[in-house]
């Protein structure tokens, strides 16, 4: 009779101690998810409410340990509508499309004050992608059909946007390039 009932009281206990390890787990789960953390903040200056219609967040994520923390870069999102995306900052030359989309109808680059107010702009969303230091002083050339915005230098040659524009200014396509030849 013992030896059943201890066997009943064993076999009654077994679900009792699959919830308190679960509990376990999941209590050590809790305490290393409150490790990562996301601080996100919305991308604000006049030159980019001013340029486009979405809006621009950064987002770094970082892991903070009893005894140390360590972020992992500052991430670009672009929200407009009811969507939100990660852009990526320009690491080679590349086009900017979703950059591009975001462009307010109703701004024109037609002269030198737009392409400051857009170089602007656009500093303040890649601005992680500024290393403080610039070779050169940014500066805006018209050419036929697009704009060259230069930012800095890259080796021998230098960087920035290109912007293909309507013969009455409005922005068609935004690209960034590594090796802007023939600018002086």
């Amino acid at each position: 009779m013992k030896r059943k009932n201890l066997i009943a009281l064993l076999a009654a206990s077994l679900p009792f101690a699959a919830n308190a390890s679960i509990s376990v787990e999941q209590h050590i789960s809790d305490k290393v998810t409150n490790w990562f953390q996301v601080d996100v903040k919305q991308v604000k200056s006049l030159a980019v409410r001013s340029t486009f219609d979405c809006t621009f967040y950064s987002a770094t994520p970082t892991i903070r340990l009893p005894d140390s923390e360590s972020s992992f870069g500052e991430h670009l999102f672009i929200h407009q509508g009811d969507t939100v995306e990660a852009i990526s900052t320009p690491s080679s030359t590349q086009p900017l499309p979703e950059i591009a989309n975001c462009i307010k109808t109703s701004f024109r680059l037609t002269d030198d004050l737009q392409a400051d107010v857009l170089r602007e702009a656009l500093d303040g969303i890649y601005k992680s992608f500024s290393y403080g230091h610039r070779e050169v002083e940014p500066y805006a050339i018209k050419k036929e059909g697009h704009w060259i915005i230069i930012n800095d230098k890259f080796f021998d040659d230098y960087s920035g946007y290109i912007v293909k524009t309507s013969p009455d200014g409005q922005v068609k396509s935004i690209s960034y390039s590594l090796e802007l030849q023939g600018i002086e």
